[in-house]
């Protein structure tokens, strides 16, 4: 069977959803899917983005992320974008990414977004194949 085509889309400011991003590029990968990995475009001007240092260093650390294109949709059998995870559009009762007083992502987060991802790679696999329950 054909691998199926995964595009993982995120934004992230300050890099609070990168690794999010990169947990479901991993656990697609780990279900033998071929992944894109893109990023929303930056609207905001340079002048805000250099206003804060995180920001900043974000921006510069993934420059070599390409942007999503339309392409990319079109080419996924697929997709997933950790962020409406995180805003409670899952099945796993986590609700948030993160607390003001510790900005990272918890293992928790990461764990269940690992098996979301898994399941689309699972779910776009039986569609493929006509055997969706």
């Amino acid at each position: 069977m054909a691998q199926v085509k995964v595009t993982v889309l995120y934004y992230s400011a300050t890099g609070t959803n990168y690794p999010m991003a990169i947990a479901a590029q991993q656990a697609a990968e780990q279900e033998d899917a071929e992944v894109r990995l893109r990023k929303v475009r930056e609207l905001a001007p340079d002048s805000a983005i250099d206003a804060n240092p995180a920001w900043r260093a974000h921006a510069d650390a993934t420059r070599d992320v390409l942007e999503v294109t339309g392409d990319d949709m079109d080419w996924a059998d697929a997709y997933t974008d950790p962020k409406v995870f995180a805003a409670g559009g899952n099945p796993y009762g986590v609700s948030a990414t993160t607390d003001p007083e510790h900005p990272q992502v918890s293992p928790e987060v990461l764990q269940a977004l690992g098996h979301m991802t898994r399941r689309v790679v699972h779910v776009a696999q039986q569609l493929r194949t006509g055997r969706a329950q």
